[in-house]
C-alpha cells in the first residue's frame, strides 16, 4: 500500500491540535485583526455558540469598517469532523470548505483543530509523491497585478475571485514579487490602535488608492514546473507558505496552494456509484475538466444521504465571450430525480473558480430542495 495512501486513511484524532486562536463572536474586527497578527495566523475560532464557526483573515477583507463591525457578522460554520474520522475526510472538508483549519467536534464539543499544515508536513514522507510533478497540481495562468496597481483594486481582485495571493508583475509580465491578503488586511484595514492622526477610529484609513508598491514581498517563493511535489511541500513547510508559484522564462504561470496539495489525498474517498458527466469540454484543459469531476463527484456522495434517489449528474460547459486571449465561460449543472430535476448556471472569467462555485451552488440546491420536501410532507399533515 502506498504511503500517500496509508496517511490518507489515518484517523483525525492522530493529528489534531488543542490549541487555537479564538475570539468571541461579540467582539469586534479590530480585536481580530490584532489577534491574528499578533498570533500570525490566518484563521481563528469563533466561540459562543454551536455549530462551530470559523473567521479569516479573507473575510477580514470584506470589512470597511472594523471598529463597528462585529465577528458575528463575517464568520461561517464550516464542516466539522470527528477524532475517529479518516484524514481524507478532512482533507475533503478544508479544500471543500476553502479553509486552513477544521475544528474537530466530539459531543458537540471542539476539542481541537486540524491544521492543513500539519498534514501537509507528514506529506512529506510519501515517498509516492516523488514522481508528481509541480505542473499537474498548479492552477494554470494566475490572476496577476502591475506593481503599480491600487491596494483597493487588489482587494476588490481577492474578493471577487476567492483568492490570497496574487503575483506582481512587470511590463514584460515577469514575476517581481507577490501581494498576499494578510499584507492587504495589515496595511489597508486598520485595528483601532493602529490609526493614524486624524483618520475617525475604526474606519478604513484612505490607502485605497495608494499603490500597492510597500506591501509586495519581493521574493516569493517559486519553482519550476518540473519540480516535485515533495520539494514543494518541503519549501512551503520550512518557509511556513500558503503558496508556491510556479515559474518559466520568468513569468508566473501557475500558483500551488496547500489546498491543492490536499487534494491529492481526497482520492481515497470511497467513489460514489451516482454517474457524474462532465461535457462540452472538448478543448479544456484536461486535468482541470478531471478535478472538476471529482469535485461533483464529492457533491453526489454527500447528498446521497437525503437524496437517495438522485440519479445523475450533467455538468455542461461552453466559452460564451472572449475579450482578447480571456474566454469566459458558462457552466450549466443539472441533478436528475425521477420527479425533480435542478439546474445550477454560473458565468465567469475563472475556470477553476466556477467550478468551484458550481459545485458549492449545487450542493446548496440540493440541500435545501431537500428541507422544502420536508416542509410541504409536515403541512399536508
Amino acid at each position: 500500500m502506498s504511503t500517500l495512501r496509508l496517511l490518507a486513511q489515518s484517523l483525525v484524532k492522530d493529528f489534531f491540535e488543542v490549541d487555537c486562536p479564538s475570539i468571541s463572536q461579540s467582539a469586534n474586527v479590530s480585536k481580530l485583526i490584532s489577534l491574528l497578527q499578533t498570533s500570525e495566523s490566518y484563521e481563528a475560532l469563533v466561540t459562543n455558540g454551536y455549530p462551530p464557526r470559523l473567521v479569516t483573515v479573507r473575510d477580514v477583507l470584506k470589512v470597511t469598517h472594523p471598529e463597528r463591525t462585529s465577528v458575528s457578522k463575517i464568520a461561517f460554520s464550516p464542516s466539522g469532523i470527528t477524532p475517529n474520522a479518516p484524514l481524507y475526510d478532512a482533507s475533503l472538508k478544508l479544500v471543500h470548505n476553502r479553509v486552513r483549519i477544521l475544528p474537530v467536534v466530539e459531543n458537540e464539543s471542539i476539542v481541537g483543530v486540524v491544521r492543513q499544515t500539519t498534514i501537509l508536513e507528514k506529506m512529506v514522507d510519501c515517498e509516492d509523491l516523488e514522481e508528481c510533478t509541480a505542473e499537474k497540481l498548479m492552477v494554470e495562468n494566475p490572476v496577476t497585478m502591475d506593481r503599480d496597481a491600487s491596494i483597493g483594486v487588489i482587494r476588490s481582485i481577492m474578493l471577487k475571485n476567492g483568492i490570497s495571493h496574487i503575483p506582481v508583475v512587470d511590463k514584460e509580465g515577469k514575476l517581481g514579487g507577490i501581494v498576499t491578503a494578510k499584507d492587504v488586511v495589515w496595511n489597508f484595514i486598520k485595528p483601532s490602535e493602529g490609526q493614524t492622526v486624524g483618520v475617525r477610529r475604526g474606519e478604513t484609513i484612505r490607502t485605497r488608492d495608494m499603490s500597492m508598491r510597500g506591501l509586495i514581498d519581493t521574493n516569493p517563493l517559486y519553482v519550476t514546473r518540473r519540480t516535485s511535489i515533495l520539494d514543494v511541500i518541503r519549501e512551503m513547510s520550512t518557509l511556513k507558505m500558503g503558496y508556491c508559484l510556479v515559474v518559466e522564462k520568468q513569468k508566473p504561470i501557475g500558483i500551488i496552494t496547500p489546498r491543492d496539495i490536499l487534494s491529492l489525498l481526497t482520492q481515497f474517498e470511497p467513489k460514489v456509484q451516482i454517474p457524474v458527466y462532465v461535457v462540452g469540454f472538448k478543448d479544456f484543459d484536461k486535468d482541470l475538466v478531471q478535478s472538476a469531476a471529482r469535485k461533483i463527484d464529492r457533491v453526489a456522495s454527500r447528498v446521497l444521504k437525503y437524496h437517495p434517489d438522485l440519479q445523475e449528474i450533467v455538468v455542461d460547459g461552453r466559452v460564451k465571450a472572449r475579450r482578447g486571449e480571456e474566454r469566459r465561460f458558462e457552466i450549466k449543472a443539472r441533478a436528475f430525480m425521477p420527479s425533480n430535476m435542478i439546474s445550477i448556471t454560473v458565468e465567469g472569467w475563472s475556470l477553476p473558480t466556477l467550478f468551484d462555485e458550481v459545485s458549492e451552488r449545487l450542493d446548496a440546491a440540493l440541500r435545501q430542495s431537500k428541507g422544502k420536501r420536508k416542509t410541504k410532507r409536515s403541512d399536508s399533515g
